[in-house]
């Protein structure tokens, strides 16, 4: 999966809500596939420039941050 940047989303939106084309047409003009397209254009409608964020990655916990009593469960 490629990752657009923000900018790049906000332009394609922008130019598909100008109505001055298509989904096929501004997805050929960007380089980008009409299904992501269509997703930017909902989420743009839904909660505007916000939601053609990048969303936040999941974190996982590191050892450091698990109580010593856990590790001392694992370790024996």
């Amino acid at each position: 999966m490629r990752k657009y940047a923000e900018q790049t989303k906000l332009s394609a939106v922008e130019d598909y809500c100008s109505g001055s084309a298509g989904y096929r047409e501004v997805a050929h003009r960007y380089g980008v596939d009409v299904s992501s397209l269509r997703k930017w254009i909902i989420a743009y409608q839904a909660l505007g420039a916000a939601g053609l964020k990048p969303k936040r990655k999941k974190h996982y916990c590191s050892g450091q941050l698990i109580p010593d009593t856990t590790l001392s469960f694992f370790s024996a």
